[in-house]
């Protein structure tokens, strides 16, 4: 009769292993925390049973990103919470260690609180039947300590006083600006965001300067530089001689001039020389530039240009022709005649009238400061040839 002995059992064996290493036992290899039990046979029906009761330990650690110090925010507390924290197996031991360059507190923490940028590295153990297990993480914790950048200014490099610019500022780069302080020199400003508004009321060298601020200060000043002139002032004269006209500028502060005759033509000369073709009321127009702004002033004249053919009307002017009634009245004639001037009204009265016998030049001041404002109509007769000139009265 045969016998069969039982399997001999065997205590179970402890063991531990680090994450991502494995175990042999019993021929056998192991990776992940549990008990196994193999039975080891023998030729001599003498088989044994044994038990590996495996815990693998973690050792994770994991930072997450970390805020920036700067000049409001001069400490930061990095969150290492996503490490491990539960220990794998009763009796195991997990150790937290921090280091870096400005450590304040918590260094076996989690949740350490630094004050300086650099490097931070936390280490996690997990210890447990003699074996410690490491894991380790690192981030790099920035500082933005520093004032802005000078910022960049745009606008105009010219304007005129009583005259306004408009000027942005901007971010050149570094460290972003909470805002911008201006002064300007040559004139008042009002501000719009990184917007101003500057009226000029002083001629030469203006500057229009802004600094760009953050908590940790202010950058050095951005200055623009604006050439500040007085405007010009358009005026003119003239000499009429028949249909031709010669024109002499009175304008100040004037770099270049425009004429427009009221017939087509125009001419950039200061002093130009005009011959109209047709009879008729014509606009003259002279504006004026100093490089930077304009002015501009108009006259109507009358022309007839076959006016006078017997005596040769060479002038017939009213200086000025817009006034409050204190004008100047210049007639030449290429020889003597018996004038007669007759001012009219708009509605074909005559309001004002001179006789002049024999007379081939004239000029006379005269005052209509007692009319009422208006239109009127300057009538120049010699022995029945006649030609008109408008005055306009003001108050």
């Amino acid at each position: 009769m045969n016998i069969q002995d039982n399997p001999i059992v065997m205590p179970p064996a402890l063991a531990a292993i680090c994450q991502g290493d494995s175990y042999n036992f019993a021929g056998n290899t192991y990776e992940a925390t549990g008990v196994y039990t193999v039975t080891l046979a023998s030729s001599q029906n003498c088989d044994s049973v044994v038990t590996l009761d495996l815990t693998t330990l973690q050792a994770e650690a994991m930072i997450a990103p970390p805020g920036e110090l700067n000049c409001t925010t001069t400490t930061l507390v990095l969150d290492g919470s996503g490490s491990t924290t539960v220990p794998d197996a009763p009796g195991a031991v997990i150790y937290y260690l921090w280091t870096g360059p400005g450590l304040i507190a918590g260094e076996n923490t989690l949740t350490p609180t630094i004050g300086e940028p650099g490097i931070y590295t936390l280490f996690v153990t997990q210890s447990y039947l003699g074996l410690t297990c490491l894991g380790q993480s690192a981030v790099t914790v920035t500082a933005d300590t520093a004032p802005p950048l000078p910022p960049f200014i745009s606008g105009p490099q010219g304007a005129c006083t009583e005259t306004t610019s408009i000027f942005t500022v901007s971010p050149s780069g570094g460290p972003a600006p909470a805002g911008f302080t201006w002064t300007v020199t040559g004139g008042t400003f009002t501000t719009n965001g990184n917007e101003i508004t500057v009226t000029w009321t002083t001629p030469g060298q203006g500057l229009v300067c802004a600094a760009a601020l953050n908590d940790c200060g202010a950058s050095s000043t951005a200055c623009h530089t604006v050439e500040v002139l007085d405007p010009p002032l358009a005026q003119f004269g003239f000499e009429q001689a028949g249909a031709q006209l010669t024109f002499t500028d009175g304008s100040s502060g004037a770099t270049s001039w425009l004429w427009d005759f009221g017939d087509g033509n125009t001419s950039s000369e200061q002093n130009p020389v005009h011959t109209y073709g047709v009879d008729g009321e014509y606009v003259i127009t002279l504006s004026v530039s100093n490089g930077i702004c304009e002015h501009s002033i108009s006259q109507s004249i009358d022309i007839a240009v076959s006016a006078f053919e017997n005596f040769g009307l060479t002038t017939f002017t009213l200086t000025p022709s817009i006034s409050s009634g204190l004008f100047t009245l210049t007639v030449s004639l290429r020889r003597a005649a018996d004038l007669e001037i007759s001012m009219v009204n708009t509605q074909g009265q005559i309001v004002h009238k001179m006789e002049r016998l024999q007379t081939a030049y004239l000029q006379d001041e005269v005052n209509l400061a007692g009319m009422a404002p208006g239109v009127y109509f300057v009538q120049l007769t010699a022995e029945g040839e006649k030609a008109v000139r408008k005055l306009v009265l003001t108050r």
